[in-house]
């Protein structure tokens, strides 16, 4: 929040005076709200959609498109729409084409749409761009206390622009996916309190109908009856509770919208993975969250997660020709598989932005591929097991989750945080932002188009840890980071340090992943403000 000002003291009932000095104070105290004031928000997020339509279309019209893959596409495109189904023969100038088919499904509409047109092209980017603006901010206005100054990074980074559309490459596609799926958990987390609510709701007033009339009944033997009626009623209370219990936070419906969202997730999360493999990246945090958002049910959750490799058929199966098992069927399904699917490509050294202060010996031997995912996996289970699955978010010991997994049934505690509505969804985007920036820092190499990867979550994650004047200058540092070319030994290293420091400031201020004591005390008066009086009295009543 902004600091209290003071104010030229006025007559009572008299407007301030219109002097220079007030009206400069007003003008100060609004831009620092529109940085600081996380209730400028509201302001901030249809402004930078505004611009970032604005400035996409700025750009496009008064910096020249520079060429790198975007005809390599098209040329690639060009042969599967000629009927070329053998990924070994589908290529371009700047190579064969290394992605699964969901890439070849986005860029057949793009050529559809605008043909060899550049600048249409470059349009539809920009929209891309727009879209993935919107759905960020939708994602950072369920996170409490945001100030509206990481906001304003989405639309800061040259680079990211570039990429988008002075560019064209295929990371924009899958990144806006991805944000979807982030803001489809969300929504996931919060229907799933909605619906615990009108439950609860409809459960009491079924209580209250069978206290009348139990009272009514027992108007002729009241003295002798007081007793057992009361136990009666108390019994049958708890006997709603239980009910509640199961049905709610048990998870026993297969048809809450909470479970439909998470199944439209798993079908996004698995259309990006089928733009580009980076996706994968995601997927820790997508298991996890899943899980608690049906419940800790095994069955509802094996659903879920089987979306994906069935999306990954379909959208692959002109190339897997799995109605055919000829020798030719066979190479083709092959050759895929082993190029779209490809976990040990080799990247080339010259174009690497976060190793660059490797010597090229080490960054091309198997030896440091290997300790890079020993390191991936080490952070990744230091991360999952002291806060991902700490006992403030699960509501149990790990031990007991484990053996919970083997149980087919609901066995979720009530104190599980993704049955919260108010933090749930913010603890959603920092377990996904942070997964994915774990594997961001043990990528074997970055190439420039991957900042596009993490861009739009880096904002959340330095306001999660550091203040405006420190949080700013360390995006500015790493914007440099990324801006530098080619890549140079400082340059790297600084751009692994920040990332690590992040990550290492993530780990150690838990408490910030919740929200602040005073916005939990502002948010329970609200709800009770809004509480029909009846209820506001039976709930004193019953406390």
């Amino acid at each position: 929040m902004p600091p209290t000002t003071t104010t030229t003291t006025t007559t009572s009932g008299e407007p301030p005076r219109f002097t220079f000095a007030n009206v400069s104070k007003d003008v100060y105290n609004g831009l620092l709200a529109l940085i600081i004031n996380p209730q400028a928000t509201r302001i901030t997020y249809p402004l930078i959609t505004c611009i970032a339509s604005i400035i996409t279309k700025i750009i496009i019209n008064k910096i020249a498109y520079t060429e790198i893959d975007y005809a390599t596409y098209l040329q690639q495109i060009d042969k599967v729409n000629a009927g070329e189904l053998d990924y070994a023969s589908i290529y371009g100038d700047s190579g064969p084409i290394v992605y699964p088919a969901g890439f070849i499904t986005v860029y057949q509409y793009i050529q559809w749409l605008c043909g060899d047109d550049i600048k249409e092209a470059q349009y539809i980017f920009g929209y891309c761009f727009t879209a993935t603006v919107i759905l960020t901010s939708f994602v950072y206005a369920q996170i409490w206390d945001l100030a509206p100054w990481p906001i304003y990074l989405f639309l800061a980074s040259r680079r990211l622009l570039s990429i988008y559309v002075l560019r064209l490459f295929n990371d924009c596609w899958t990144t806006l996916c991805m944000v979807a799926v982030v803001l489809l958990l969300q929504q996931a987390a919060v229907f799933k309190e909605v619906d615990k609510k009108k439950k609860k709701k409809k459960k009491k007033k079924k209580a209250v109908d069978v206290e009348k009339e139990k009272k009514k009944k027992a108007v002729d033997v009241e003295k002798e009856k007081k007793k057992e009626k009361k136990s009666g009623v108390k019994k049958e209370v708890e006997n709603e509770k239980a009910v509640v219990v199961q049905e709610v936070i048990k998870g026993s419906s297969w048809f809450d919208i909470s479970f439909l969202l998470t199944i439209i997730a798993s079908d996004l999360y698995s259309i990006a993975i089928s733009i580009k493999m980076n996706a994968l990246l995601y997927m820790p945090a997508f298991l996890i969250i899943t899980y608690f958002l049906n419940d800790e049910n095994t069955i509802k959750f094996v659903t879920v997660v089987a979306i994906i490799p069935l999306v990954q058929v379909l959208i692959g199966w002109r190339f897997l020709l799995l109605m055919f098992d000829g020798d030719l069927a066979r190479k083709i399904r092959w050759n895929y598989i082993t190029q779209a699917f490809n976990f040990g490509r080799q990247f080339l050294y010259k174009w690497t932005v976060n190793w660059k202060f490797v010597p090229e010996s080490v960054f091309t031997s198997v030896c440091f591929g290997h300790a890079l995912l020993v390191l991936h996996v080490f952070i990744l289970g230091v991360f999952t097991f002291t806060r991902f699955l700490h006992f403030k978010i699960i509501g149990k010991s790990i031990p007991q989750l484990i053996k919970d997994a083997f149980n087919p049934k609901s066995t979720m505690s009530s104190q599980n945080i993704f049955l919260n509505k108010l933090i749930a969804p913010q603890l959603i985007f920092y377990i996904m932002a942070i997964t994915n920036l774990i594997g961001i820092l043990c990528s074997r190499s970055l190439h420039y188009q991957f900042l596009a990867w993490y861009a739009w979550t880096l904002p959340g994650l330095l306001h999660l840890n550091f203040p405006v004047y420190i949080g700013v200058p360390i995006w500015l540092i790493h914007e440099w980071c990324w801006n530098v070319f080619p890549a140079t030994p400082l340059s790297s290293a600084v751009l692994v340090l920040l990332l690590t420091i992040i990550l290492v400031s993530s780990w150690w201020d838990f408490k910030a992943w919740f929200p602040s004591q005073s916005t939990l005390k502002e948010y329970d008066e609200f709800v009770k403000g809004q509480e029909p009086e009846g209820n506001q009295l039976s709930s004193k009543k019953n406390e």
